[in-house]
């Protein structure tokens, strides 16, 4: 193990003097490469993993420095890490911090590698990701456009050279030259995928290492098909990021296109389609003036590639159906508990896919009712899988059943750690219990049945829509009409916040991409004491409303505590992140002024939703405050 003091850089104990200032400002690439920090530490893990499996390490070391490791990603991703110059790159930066934290024994995570193959194992991965992120959203893009055109087939439009009048075309089959164009740069993408699946890691700065190391095993562990073949290839290889590149500016071209063209059609000269609200400008002086920002914005190559893409799913052109309008959507309201009635739907509609959302949810009811959540989620649950296994009879090819569940069933946390996925469940409310039970059962028929099943756990949800005996919308309803702010005990429970249409996207994303028999924990990176969101909350609501700041604040008032309160809840959806490539569009205090504005904007569908029984329940769960 090397011997590091004086926080000196990693080669500090052969070269004795100093690095001049003009070198340390050309070699370094901190600035640039910080971004991947996640990445590194993620290699050094599963480094310091091999080194153990192959009796490099001892398990306290290994321990130790993982430790280390999550402590520094934990502080980089709050903001609170100092980059350091000195340290050149991302590696070294965090091999300085882990030296400062557990001491000389972070040496070790530098065994039997060089920075070398581990900073272009980080520019890999990244890669990687972004990649998978970039053919996620371009998947998106080209379903919405196939939805367009689906639309469209009628609709009559001119063709047009040199943008002079030609053959009338189909707005369909306009819209289906850009189908072709993105399916082009998915399977560019998709093929640099397969070119870069092969792991740097473990060739050191040339010619390997003596040390008995397993490449295949950290192949394995980073998400790698295999090692790469030749050191000496491996530590000169930048082909990848050459192939990324070029089909980057392939698809922004295609995205400039587009955009160009809706910017020409929406022209006064033109005038052949109107732009929605959404994507527009006012201007200062002329207001009859709807000005195409956004588009110009796509147009110049002024975002970021996925920025880009996802900017073509805002509804560009106006009078968007809702979806009852859709050919392959289908209502039936029936209770999930009505064995009867479920099987002659799932007769009648043969689904493939189940995605099973229905639940009592609200753990303040469950106390209250707990026979109501045992009838709902546990017999309902069980009630939707026997439907779903009778009509397939084991024909499981292409079928799946997704049971979304929530991050309660593990029970609660102390002041540190997360839920994770391996997390042994241990509910500690009827409405927990309930949900774990339903999972449980999920498991059981896929283990008894082969059933196809994935389940995923999320966070407190939060966004339009949410009934009002949930604390954020019960807040913003009472701070409207000036009601007491009902706060349990001393209101430093802590809970992780996830936005609802990230847990949507979450959702989708799982539905299209993993793998099946998965668990999945889905939530906002977001933790929360409930005052602190509650203050927070407070302050948006004063702002929104022009009162003076700190009114709304007055409101707050401490109540009883429920039975059974659990302390903190804090998801770790690393899985979901690594391995699907999502993570949540917002951050809290965004989603949290979105969520006021639409409650803001929906007042009619807020007072519909808190009056008749509603009105018993309030004075049943918090008296008249």
């Amino acid at each position: 193990m090397r011997k590091n003091k004086n926080n000196q850089a990693i080669w500090g104990t052969r070269i004795k003097k100093n690095s001049s200032t003009l070198f340390q400002k050309v070699g370094n690439s901190i600035d640039i490469d910080k971004r991947l920090y996640r990445e590194d530490v993620r290699g050094s893990i599963a480094h310091v993993e091999m080194l153990f499996k192959q009796k490099i390490i001892s398990f306290k070391i290994k321990n130790k420095i993982i430790y280390g490791l999550n402590k520094i990603e934990k502080e980089i991703s709050n903001k609170k890490f100092e980059f350091n110059k000195k340290y050149e790159d991302i590696h070294m930066n965090i091999e300085k911090r882990l030296f400062q934290i557990i001491g000389d024994e972070a040496g070790y995570v530098h065994t039997a590698r060089s920075r070398n193959d581990q900073v272009i194992t980080d520019f890999k991965i990244w890669i990687r990701s972004a990649t998978k992120e970039i053919n996620f959203t371009i998947d998106k893009v080209i379903k919405s456009t196939l939805k367009l055109a689906e639309k469209n087939i009628e609709t009559i439009m001119p063709g047009f050279t040199h943008l002079k009048n030609a053959q009338a075309i189909s707005f369909a089959h306009y819209l289906m030259a850009y189908v072709e164009m993105f399916n082009r740069d998915k399977k560019r993408f998709i093929n640099n995928l397969e070119s870069l699946d092969e792991s740097p890691l473990g060739v050191a700065a040339l010619a390997g290492t003596s040390f008995n190391i397993d490449r295949n095993y950290t192949s394995k562990k980073l998400g790698f098909k295999r090692p790469t073949s030749n050191s000496i290839d491996t530590v000169s290889d930048r082909d990848f990021v050459l192939d990324f590149l070029y089909s980057v500016s392939v698809c922004s071209m295609h995205i400039s296109r587009i955009a160009e063209e809706l910017i020409i059609w929406n022209s006064d000269g033109f005038g052949l389609i109107n732009l929605s609200d959404k994507i527009v400008t006012g201007s200062s002086i002329m207001p009859q003036k709807k000005n195409k920002d956004l588009l110009e914005y796509i147009y110049n190559p002024t975002l970021s590639l996925v920025e880009y893409i996802k900017s073509l799913n805002i509804p560009v052109i106006c009078f968007p159906r809702g979806i009852s309008n859709y050919k392959n959507y289908h209502f039936e309201k029936i209770d999930i508990c009505n064995e009867n009635e479920l099987n002659r739907v799932f007769k009648e509609n043969n689904p493939d896919v189940v995605i099973h959302l229905a639940a009592e949810s609200h753990v303040d009811r469950s106390i209250t009712d707990p026979l109501l959540f045992a009838k709902t989620n546990i017999l309902g649950t069980i009630v939707l899988l026997n439907a779903f296994k009778n009509i397939w009879q084991e024909a499981w090819s292409n079928k799946l059943f997704f049971h979304v569940s929530t991050d309660e069933v593990y029970g609660t946390l102390g002041d540190v750690g997360l839920f994770k996925e391996t997390t042994p469940y241990d509910p500690n409310s009827p409405y927990s219990a309930s949900k774990a039970s339903s999972d449980h059962f999920v498991r059981a028929y896929g283990e008894t049945y082969n059933m196809p099943y994935v389940i995923s756990n999320c966070s407190n949800n939060y966004g339009e829509y949410q009934f009002p005996e949930k604390l954020i919308p019960l807040f913003i309803n009472n701070i409207l009409n000036n009601k007491p702010l009902p706060v349990y005990g001393d209101g430093n429970y802590t809970r992780d916040w996830l936005y609802v249409q990230d847990h949507a996207c979450a959702i989708d994303s799982i539905f299209h991409n993993s793998e099946n028999n998965e668990t999945y924990n889905v939530g906002g990176f977001n933790e929360w004491k409930n005052i602190d969101l509650v203050k927070l909350l407070c302050k948006k609501m004063d702002e929104k409303l022009s009162r003076p700041i700190g009114s709304s604040e007055e409101l707050i008032t401490y109540v009883k505590d429920r039975a059974g309160h659990d302390l903190r809840y804090a998801i770790d959806a690393n899985k979901i992140k690594n391995d699907l490539n999502w993570y949540p569009s917002v951050n809290f205090e965004e989603g949290l002024s979105k969520t006021i504005d639409w409650y803001l904007s929906n007042k009619e569908w807020l007072d519909n939703a808190s009056s008749g029984k509603y009105k018993d329940y309030y004075l049943a769960q918090y008296g008249d405050k």
